[in-house]
């Protein structure tokens, strides 16, 4: 089975944004995953 493309016309390895849904407030979890986010594709963009 391969990943569904997220754009008409894009694969999914061309599409390097991350967005985190959390509701850790100002807990220091959100930079721990932001680490391990850009730990994996330093040239992801993290919203």
């Amino acid at each position: 089975m391969s990943p569904r493309p997220v754009a008409v016309g894009v694969r999914p390895s061309e599409v390097q944004m991350v967005v985190l849904l959390t509701d850790f407030g100002q807990s220091e979890y959100v930079g721990v995953m932001k680490g391990i986010v850009y730990s994996i594709c330093p040239t992801a963009t993290v919203v």
